[in-house]
């Protein structure tokens, strides 16, 4: 298998391949290439977070077309003090109704940026159990928990970004081979 070579692993932080186009040309640049054709107003960044939390309801898809879950959603927005207008929900809400067709269709629903999409169905029930019974244990091992900010205590930091950020040069990563999930936790700390 070919050396795993990626900028800032392998290659210089600022390492451009001129043949390869992508969203950012390397971390260090800011600008979007192709794909982004325009800047966002705030309202339309709103609008966008508002599909996005609605999207992110269990069973949107469904709960969308009934009048009294949406109109509850109207309560939610309205209650929240962003400057939507009842004309700007009218449209999420017919806007999140288009997304229903090609949900259905393809298993996800693209948000923010286009070409980031979101699924509900996108791991099998197995692993999302899995994933549930390992941060249970990672939580039963907290004796104090740290709740995100601003998740009003709902969101628990299990193990903090500062705590263990990348760092260019030292950071140790395998760069020789593919691991799996079920040898991930075995190969933890391999040189």
């Amino acid at each position: 298998m070919p050396e795993v070579k990626l900028p800032g692993f392998g290659f210089p932080l600022d390492y451009h391949n001129e043949f390869i186009q992508i969203y950012h040309l390397h971390i260090l640049q800011q600008e979007d290439v192709q794909l982004i054709e325009k800047w966002c107003t705030y309202r339309e960044i709103l609008i966008m977070r508002v599909m996005n939390d609605i999207t992110d309801e269990p069973e949107w898809n469904r709960k969308v077309f009934d009048e009294a879950i949406s109109a509850k959603w109207r309560s939610k927005i309205v209650a929240s003090d962003k400057d939507i207008t009842p004309n700007m929900i009218d449209w999420i809400i017919d806007e999140v109704k288009w997304k229903v067709d090609h949900y259905l269709a393809t298993g996800h629903v693209v948000v923010f940026d286009p070409g980031v999409v979101r699924s509900d169905i996108a791991i099998s029930e197995e692993l999302e159990n899995a994933l549930r019974d390992g941060v249970r244990k990672l939580e039963d091992i907290l004796t104090e928990k740290d709740y995100h900010p601003g998740s009003g205590d709902r969101v628990v930091d299990l193990v903090h970004p500062s705590l263990f950020p990348v760092v260019f040069g030292r950071t140790r990563a395998i760069s020789d081979s593919l691991i799996n999930l079920s040898v991930a936790s075995i190969l933890s700390g391999k040189e």
